[in-house]
């Protein structure tokens, strides 16, 4: 399915997330974070919560309750309630499945996203736990726009216990075939320190997550830098780039890259460079001396 955003769309919050670090919430030996939402559901914020647990189902078992409760001074409000709880869990390696009550469908869709961040957040704690995937019965979890929710992991959400956003953003990655880019869109809490360019990059080499669409850009490249000027982003990688998978045309590759920044409407052309250098012909296709505009006809 083809698809094309004409304007900038962003499902943009002013949120508050999380009054301080990670770090303090572990000062108490065993502390680990219960994460809640604040009384207008529009913000996280967290509690400590002491375990002597590290792993296992019961760890699991006593972070939902945790979850479950709201704060005792009525300044938080729990993120898991009757008709959207978690109606089961199960491990399939160091994945965690969740399967959700038929009543989380019915959330507002900003609610449900800083839910979503709050319960991978807590529950990945557990040692165990290295990413979860959200379950409504026996169909994956879809957003808002009906595209299926990525497995996400604690990365999946930036936390730096500053102001945060929760931003949608429109990501293109390899089709199938690897010929032609396939669209996804994404909702990601970041942090007000991350540029939207930034993230943007940080989100496509995380990969597409869902079966339909395939990684364009190699998971182990670093970025170096990303900047804006005059309508132009400097796309700066390390050489990891240029060991992409070979069965991806290096097109759908830039592109990739080019269209996924294209939505942001400050980006009008981008400049991809490797360790700082554009002298650089890609795949022997690709000069990336130039400056890529977005290209919908790559668009499946």
């Amino acid at each position: 399915m083809r698809i094309r955003l004409g304007s900038l769309c962003f499902l943009l919050l002013s949120i508050l997330l999380f009054s301080c670090g990670k770090a303090a919430a572990e000062e108490e030996e065993g502390g680990l974070r219960i994460t809640a939402l604040n009384e207008t559901e529009t913000a996280l914020v967290y509690r400590t919560y002491s375990t002597e647990l590290k792993a296992g189902t019961e760890l699991i078992d006593e972070l939902l309750t945790e979850l479950r409760k709201d704060g005792e001074d009525g300044s938080s409000k729990a993120v898991l309630r009757a008709g959207a709880d978690v109606s089961d869990h199960t491990m399939e390696g160091d994945q965690l499945i969740l399967t959700m009550e038929p009543g989380y469908r019915e959330l507002p869709p900003n609610t449900e996203i800083l839910i979503r961040a709050a319960l991978v957040r807590t529950l990945t704690q557990a040692e165990d736990v290295a990413t979860v995937r959200m379950m409504l019965g026996s169909e994956a979890l879809t957003d808002a726009a009906g595209n299926a929710v990525a497995v996400m992991s604690a990365d999946s959400f930036v936390d730096d216990g500053g102001e945060g956003n929760v931003v949608e953003l429109q990501l293109y990655f390899a089709n199938q075939k690897g010929d032609r880019l396939v669209g996804s869109r994404r909702n990601v809490v970041c942090d007000s320190n991350t540029s939207m360019e930034r993230l943007v990059v940080e989100q496509l080499i995380e990969g597409p997550g869902t079966p339909e669409a395939r990684a364009s850009i190699p998971a182990q490249t670093r970025i170096l830098s990303v900047s804006l000027s005059d309508g132009i982003c400097y796309v700066d990688l390390d050489s990891a780039f240029l060991e992409g998978d070979g069965s991806l045309t290096p097109q759908v590759s830039i592109y990739s890259i080019v269209n996924s920044l294209s939505e942001l409407g400050n980006v009008h052309r981008v400049r991809i460079m490797i360790n700082g250098k554009s002298n650089i012909m890609y795949r022997e296709v690709m000069d990336l001396e130039e400056s890529y505009i977005r290209n919908l006809d790559m668009i499946e």
